[in-house]
């Protein structure tokens, strides 16, 4: 939760509670004076009805006529919603009127007769579940008697229930506009800023060191943001620094590893792979075939009379008739193809999708290629160079590379016994 929240909250809840108290100080005043006016009303309204049954109490010829304006009373409840029972007894105690007419000639003991017959003004007693207990003197000259009656405060309890929730809900109301109001203000004082400064502050650990918390108006946030700010330069600079020396390091380091893979797997006179990269890619390939079932091809060639090359010519004659080869090799091979110098002037080509008949094929063009292309020496005692080549593929002659090299080195051989310059195909014994 924000700060402005919690302040906005806390706020609030100070303003509802001294609302509260004074919307119960308020309620309580103000239910005690509607009862009081609801009794006032009530006692007024039965001094009335006293006064008009007064001239038929004393004389039992006329008792009717008190009973007809009860009756009347008793015929229009919705008049009188409050009204739960109502009588008139004489000064006897004997009940000359009321609106049951079953109690019609009851009597009161003479005690609570005369009791009520002293009192000249009326009287008012609280008895159980709301009621109250109203009685009211019926004289003209002289007492006559009373006028008794039972009231239901019950629905004045509900219009007052209804009134205390409506109270209720309108302070919490107000409450809940004031909070809201103190959050706005809040938030557009103080948390908005606060919020921004955090959104920067965040935005530099993930490692944006350009940015800056922005600065407004001269207070205490104010100098936090500033300090912020000369912080995060600060920070940036020594970034900055530390990124170019880190990222001079990486070079170097880059380009050390760089020359220690090429030495590891490149062989320096020719450039082609050597017999380490040529071992690893070339089983790599041969179970990539050995999985989806396809062929995988090895061709293994030799310089044919290499070393009378390099007794007549030099060794440095000799490293170009190697290079040379490299490039003719290259030529005849695929992109997919791998080309190593396995030996002095050994060289192999792993052929992947290749079935032995097209490795030989690819073989012969590689040996043509040679022939027609290398030289040794210069004029007039150019020599010309060839190549002898021994074909093996998977899985005919071999599951494994080790195998399979070794089946094109014996057919090598064979070429070999066989003339020299030519190509022959592991198992077949001959070019």
């Amino acid at each position: 939760m924000s700060l402005s929240a919690k302040v906005a909250i806390a706020l609030a809840l100070s303003v509802a509670v001294v609302g509260g108290a004074s919307l119960a100080l308020a309620l309580t005043e103000h239910s005690r004076s509607r009862r009081e006016e609801f009794r006032a009303t009530t006692v007024e309204a039965l001094q009335l009805l006293a006064l008009a049954v007064a001239p038929s109490v004393p004389d039992p010829r006329f008792h009717h006529r008190a009973q007809a304006v009860l009756d009347n009373i008793a015929n229009y409840p919705e008049r009188f919603p409050d009204l739960v029972a109502l009588e008139v007894v004489d000064s006897s105690g004997t009940v000359v009127a009321d609106i049951d007419p079953r109690r019609y000639n009851l009597r009161w003991s003479n005690a609570q007769t005369r009791r009520d017959l002293a009192r000249l003004d009326p009287t008012t007693k609280e008895l159980d579940h709301g009621q109250l207990l109203v009685v009211v003197p019926v004289r003209l000259a002289s007492p006559l008697g009373v006028l008794r009656a039972r009231v239901s405060e019950r629905r004045l309890e509900q219009v007052l229930a209804k009134q205390r929730i409506e109270l209720a809900a309108l302070v919490g109301g107000t409450g809940l506009v004031l909070g809201l109001a103190l959050y706005v203000v809040l938030q557009r004082m103080v948390g908005r800023r606060i919020g921004r400064l955090g959104v920067t502050a965040s935005s530099l650990r993930r490692g944006r060191m350009d940015v800056r918390a922005p600065i407004e108006g001269r207070d205490e946030i104010t100098e936090v943001s500033e300090a912020f700010n000369r912080m995060a330069e600060s920070l940036q600079a020594y970034t900055s620094d530390l990124e170019r020396a880190v990222a001079d390091r990486t070079a170097a380091l880059s380009e050390a590893n760089r020359r220690l893979a090429q030495l590891a797997t490149t062989d320096p006179l020719t450039g082609l792979a050597n017999r380490r990269a040529f071992d690893e890619r070339a089983s790599r390939d041969l179970e990539l075939a050995r999985r989806r079932d396809r062929a995988f091809a090895v061709v293994v060639l030799d310089v044919d009379r290499f070393k009378s090359i390099n007794d007549r010519f030099g060794h440095p004659a000799g490293d170009v008739v190697l290079k040379e080869i490299s490039t003719a090799l290259a030529e005849g091979a695929r992109g997919t193809d791998i080309i190593a110098r396995v030996g002095g002037e050994e060289f192999a080509v792993a052929m992947p999708d290749t079935p032995a008949h097209e490795a030989a094929h690819a073989a012969e063009r590689m040996r043509d290629t040679i022939e027609r292309t290398v030289r040794a020496g210069a004029s007039p005692s150019l020599h010309v160079v060839t190549a002898s080549f021994g074909v093996a593929a998977y899985p005919d002659h071999g599951e494994t590379l080790s195998d399979l090299v070794a089946a094109a080195d014996r057919a090598l051989y064979t070429a070999k016994q066989s003339g020299r310059n030519v190509v022959v195909t592991a198992g077949t014994g001959s070019p």
